[in-house]
């Protein structure tokens, strides 16, 4: 293997192990309320801090304000679309033993799945613009 895919590899098992271990110990002990809402709280603040370090600086040097209000408005079309998504199939499962199951797989995995596509974009763009987390 090259040396840049060797890199890409050894990064990516960081987040896998990580989800990994949250869901195993997600599923010995259940997380409450105040510390669900901590952790979105702290992923979304490593979100806003990742925009705010890595595109706002290349945003002023390109004077190209248009894209990135599209790109946040349509981010958020799309955020409130998976929340109604997964909603939705909570509401059908509801009747089942494993209720609300197959809406937080599907939300997770639309979730990654965007993750996945923008770490490929940052790895395939070049060095300089990879993720610094």
């Amino acid at each position: 293997m090259s040396a840049p895919l060797q890199q890409i590899l050894a990064l990516t098992l960081i987040p896998v192990a990580a989800t990994i271990l949250g869901g195993v110990v997600a599923s010995f002990r259940t997380p409450g309320e105040r510390f669900r809402s901590f952790v979105q709280h702290f992923a979304a603040g490593v979100v806003f801090a990742a925009v705010a370090g890595e595109l706002l600086p290349e945003i002023t040097q390109g004077h190209q304000p248009a894209g990135v209000v599209i790109g946040f408005a349509l981010g958020v079309v799309v955020m409130l679309l998976v929340r109604a998504f997964a909603e939705r199939l909570e509401g059908a499962e509801e009747n089942r033993d494993n209720a609300g199951n197959l809406g937080l797989i599907a939300a997770v995995g639309i979730d990654v799945l965007i993750d996945g596509l923008l770490i490929g974009v940052g790895f395939a763009a070049g060095p300089g613009s990879a993720p610094c987390w």
